[in-house]
């Protein structure tokens, strides 16, 4: 009896956690390259593991031919939203094209940068009520 109390109690609200995180087909195609929706996940230093119970940030993103497509979000393990950009490449590092918003873990906005081909040309503060500084 104490053992099943025990898991109620402290392996309920990690599995409940660990549901949080989507998940995605993650799929290559034939010759290797990423094809659909993904999730991958990060540590708390952004490098890339495999179990969830250890995520503090995932990545929600849709390749083409291993492409990035359109918008990528990246998620604070609570279900927040980190950060959204566009990305040209995300191998073997970011390569951010346009606006890319990032938020503190509240999910409130807190910057705004505009990037040409992964170069910053510029940045905006937000205030607390979602103003720009």
């Amino acid at each position: 009896m104490k053992h099943l109390f025990f898991l109620l109690v402290f392996g309920f609200p990690l599995y409940l956690f660990a549901q949080s995180i989507p998940s995605n087909p993650n799929l290559t195609d034939k010759n290797g390259k990423r094809q659909g929706k993904w999730t991958i996940l990060y540590d708390k230093e952004w490098k890339i593991i495999q179990d969830p119970l250890n995520a503090q940030f995932y990545r929600l993103i849709t390749y083409k031919d291993d492409k990035p497509m359109g918008r990528v979000y990246d998620m604070y393990a609570n279900g927040k939203i980190q950060m959204e950009t566009t990305l040209t490449s995300d191998r073997p590092q970011d390569v951010m094209n346009g606006k890319t918003i990032f938020y503190n873990e509240k999910g409130e906005k807190q910057k705004i940068q505009v990037f040409e081909n992964g170069i910053l040309v510029d940045e905006v503060l937000v205030d607390v009520k979602g103003r720009e500084i």
